[in-house]
């Protein structure tokens, strides 16, 4: 019979974390970067699985031994945090697999500001829905997918900002 670990679940208060998870976030100020929103007991193979609406509310699964009074928990995305309680080992969730965060007290020196690249994966998704939007269909709340539509509206917002400045400018003065 496999032995399950408890895992406490954090999800990142900063939703521009799914797009750019930066490992630093855990080790600096944690409580305000994030929040304990349940314990899992499970392989931890299982545990975003377990903490995503699938086909219903992810807080009735019987391996959430425990989650926050809060009716409105949002499923496990990119950004967020599980970890160990035994071990204290922690790993971020990213948009392909996770990363393993050095645990507490061992901190690597190069963690601190040092964002994560966002896999060339993304970008490529990002080149295929921005050609056919409907490509999404079937896949609107898996995490990338999340992830790739903020990324998307961020990017419209600074086109148009952009686009703005430049109208603003006199054409003499563009270069």
């Amino acid at each position: 019979m496999p032995v399950h670990q408890r895992y406490a679940i954090y999800h990142a208060n900063d939703l521009l974390a799914m797009i750019t998870p930066q490992a630093s976030s855990w080790y600096e100020d944690r409580s305000s970067n994030y929040t304990h929103v349940a314990d899992v007991v499970a392989p931890l193979e299982q545990v975003f699985a377990l903490t995503n609406h699938i086909d219903h509310d992810w807080t009735r699964n019987p391996e959430v031994v425990w989650h926050t009074p809060d009716t409105s928990l949002r499923s496990t995305s990119v950004g967020d945090v599980i970890l160990d309680y035994e071990s204290r080992q922690a790993w971020m969730i990213m948009p392909l697999g996770f990363q393993e965060l050095p645990p507490e007290g061992r901190t690597p020196a190069n963690v601190a500001g040092t964002p994560v690249r966002v896999p060339s994966i993304l970008t490529h998704i990002m080149r295929i829905v921005s050609r056919d939007p409907t490509s999404l269909r079937g896949h609107i709340n898996h995490p990338v997918t999340i992830g790739v539509i903020q990324m998307m509206r961020i990017i419209h917002r600074i086109r148009g900002a952009i686009q703005m400045m430049y109208d603003k400018t006199p054409p003499n003065d563009r270069n």
